[in-house]
């Protein structure tokens, strides 16, 4: 019986574990307080694409903390960001889960084996444009969905 438990426990681990979020970096797509369910199996087998929303580690002189954010580039590519839009590979992104003005000045070659990341809202969000990229082995897992009942 224990060892089922383990096994039933360790699929859930990879597949599909929640978590509750914390800040408003994601509004409107997700608030503080909502709990969403993320898989770490999801983004080991398909890697990480623009558009995905990801949890990752993240660590700084506050000390270290889970983070959601956005994926809007990746390796390779170049960003530019610039009189509030975001340019990658010279092409306009579409963004309409982004809310308010993309600030700040960017042109940057995405590294090996890394993404750049934005949170949805964008005026309150502390992101790639601060952290710069993020390494994808620090990528937890790739967020599926918000539980709607938590």
């Amino acid at each position: 019986v224990i060892w089922r438990a383990a096994v039933i426990l360790l699929i859930l681990f990879l597949t599909c574990w929640p978590t509750r979020l914390e800040g408003s970096s994601m509004e409107p797509t997700y608030e503080a307080g909502d709990v969403v369910c993320f898989s770490r199996l999801a983004g080991w087998l398909g890697g990480y694409h623009t558009g995905d929303v990801v949890l990752f580690q993240y660590e700084d002189t506050d000390g270290s903390r889970m983070v959601i954010k956005r994926v809007v580039a990746q390796e390779n590519q170049r960003i530019q960001i610039a009189a509030g839009g975001v340019l990658i590979d010279g092409v306009l992104l579409e963004e309409p889960y982004a809310q308010g003005e993309t600030i700040g000045v960017v042109d940057l070659l995405i590294p090996k084996e890394c993404v750049f990341v934005l949170g949805d809202h964008r005026e309150m969000s502390i992101d790639s444009r601060n952290m710069g990229p993020i390494p994808v082995k620090d990528i937890k897992g790739k967020v599926l969905f918000r539980l709607p009942f938590f």
